[in-house]
């Protein structure tokens, strides 16, 4: 019954504000987008431009049969998963320690409360499936521990295989699962070399299959992360986003990690992760091997974010995640004196129950580039068929789950054309003052002569957002150039050059904005 009733109030909570009026946000779209399309070249051709592998793809379009394609069910989608590994973390803490239920309850209840958690099971991405993987790939790695059996084994190898179909960097989890699970097999006595050698074998033929598609992953561009540098912050941030309530790095952290000096946030925001490192420590002193898995993982990550090859936030690495809690939980029910552990517990917990009713909790965290906003920015507008939209930094597909655009004469500029307004070579990074000429030109053949009766064009605000002088002030500026993202330059400069255009065109303008999306009007 204990189990049941922290599985109960993980759930309620997870139906919490989980209808999202912003509708589905950049990487949420692409989900929907690309397992909306019939299984083909088509739906194949999608997937190769992301940067996650297919099978959450499969998974959201099995769902999305059976229940339809409504933001709320797809919403749906990520809950399921995320409330089966409650109970799935329970049963890995009994494993852990049998001679201590406490661990497994005190498990179950992290991954119930978890902000982090919480929030991306309202989410349309892979996160919440790929950490119900992760939780099961643990579960019967330390059932193999305790019974070296086939049907152990082979729950082992399943979803350890389903985390390598799942995430691009998932190889790089389950082989530290791996090289645990065999290290203390060997240890034992309770494995052969040959056996070891037929396991490496299954796990890794698959892996050697799907290899074309995470080299491909690789090596574009769009991996690269163009918006910021890691730090040695990252590393606290993933400490706080896993056991604060308060989520710093979903996207992009803060610049620094004291980024507040008040009592709430050091109420919420420091003391829960600080209880929860004591607690980690002590664990780790008990499960040297378990901490070194995550060690690795955080470590690969880190390597490959300080070359450049992908952006450090808390959400890559949640494959460690549950080996976090269960050492966690480890450490809170490993002090024997003067009840330090359940007062480290109660600090850690009490913390993140208050916060649910604050207005930054998880569920309450608005998608503020929703694109259901642009849909209802251009009504509010009350855009006319035959009228011109001018879309930046997305394809007009993006929002066509939401309005559609087919009535209105439509231009975009966005990742894939922005260097080509500019007449950027590819190997040119930063734009000099000839591509700003050539962007005045490019625009005005392209775009501005083909206006059609009033013009309405959709600014990402979040991106879209230095002035000329500021732009100038970058370029000119080896320190700035530096820290700003090419990204930021490039479409600043073009919401200017729209802007001047539109003015010299139209007499009459006006804007309206909600979330980090602006649609500026010109009228005769």
């Amino acid at each position: 019954m204990y189990i049941f009733f922290i599985t109960l109030f993980g759930f309620i909570i997870r139906l919490n504000h989980i209808i999202k009026p912003e509708g589905l946000w950049n990487d949420e779209y692409v989900s929907w987008y690309i397992a909306n399309i019939p299984l083909g070249s088509d739906f194949w051709a999608a997937v190769k431009t992301q940067c996650h592998m297919p099978l959450y793809y499969f998974y959201l379009k099995f769902m999305m049969l059976l229940g339809g394609n409504s933001d709320l069910f797809l919403r749906i989608t990520s809950v399921i998963p995320a409330v089966i590994a409650i109970p799935v973390m329970y049963f890995a803490g009994v494993e852990l320690d049998k001679e201590n239920k406490n661990v497994a309850r005190v498990s179950a209840i992290i991954t119930a409360v978890s902000s982090f958690l919480i929030y991306y099971s309202q989410e349309v991405r892979l996160y919440s499936l790929l950490f119900l993987f992760s939780a099961l790939a643990w579960l019967f790695a330390l059932k193999t521990i305790n019974n070296l059996s086939k049907k152990n084994i082979a729950g082992f190898i399943i979803f350890n295989l389903l985390i390598i179909l799942t995430h691009t960097i998932g190889f790089v989890f389950v082989f530290f699962n791996v090289v645990y699970l065999f290290s203390k097999l060997w240890s034992q006595k309770q494995i052969s070399s040959k056996k070891i050698i037929v396991i490496s074998s299954v796990i890794g033929l698959p892996l050697l299959i799907s290899l074309p598609l995470i080299l491909n992953t690789f090596s574009m561009s769009g991996i690269a992360q163009w918006w910021g540098k890691f730090t040695i912050r990252n590393i606290g941030f993933l400490m706080t986003d896993y056991f604060s309530p308060v989520l710093t790095n979903l996207v992009n952290a803060p610049n620094t990690f004291f980024y507040k000096h008040d009592f709430v946030f050091i109420l919420y925001m420091l003391i829960p992760p600080i209880a929860a490192l004591i607690a980690l420590i002590k664990g780790a002193k008990k499960h040297k091997g378990m901490f070194l898995v995550a060690f690795g993982g955080i470590f690969i990550l880190s390597m490959a974010a300080i070359l450049g090859k992908l952006v450090f936030i808390t959400k890559y690495s949640i494959e460690i995640y549950p080996i976090l809690i269960l050492l966690v939980s480890v450490g809170f029910n490993s002090f024997s004196k003067y009840n330090i552990g359940k007062f480290l517990f109660i600090l850690w917990l009490l913390p993140n129950l208050l916060f649910i009713s604050n207005d930054k909790f998880a569920t309450k965290i608005k998608r503020t580039e929703g694109h259901k906003i642009v849909a209802d920015l251009l009504n509010m507008a009350e855009i006319k068929p035959g009228d011109t939209v001018i879309i930046t930094y997305y394809n007009e597909y993006r929002f066509a789950k939401y309005i559609d655009l087919t009535k209105y004469n439509v231009h975009t500029v966005n990742k894939a054309n922005i260097k080509r307004y500019y007449n950027l070579a590819d190997d040119k990074i930063y734009p000099e003052k000839e591509n700003f000429i050539a962007l005045e030109k490019n625009l005005n053949d392209r775009i501005v002569k083909n206006y059609r009766n009033n013009v309405y064009i959709v600014f990402l605000d979040s991106l879209e957002f230095f002035t000329p002088q500021q732009i100038n002030q970058i370029l000119n500026t080896e320190e700035l150039i530096e820290k700003v993202p090419v990204n930021y330059i490039l479409f600043s400069g073009l919401k200017n050059q729209l802007i001047s255009s539109g003015i010299k065109k139209y007499k009459y303008r006006s804007f309206i904005s909600k979330g980090d999306w602006t649609v500026l009007m010109f009228k005769n």
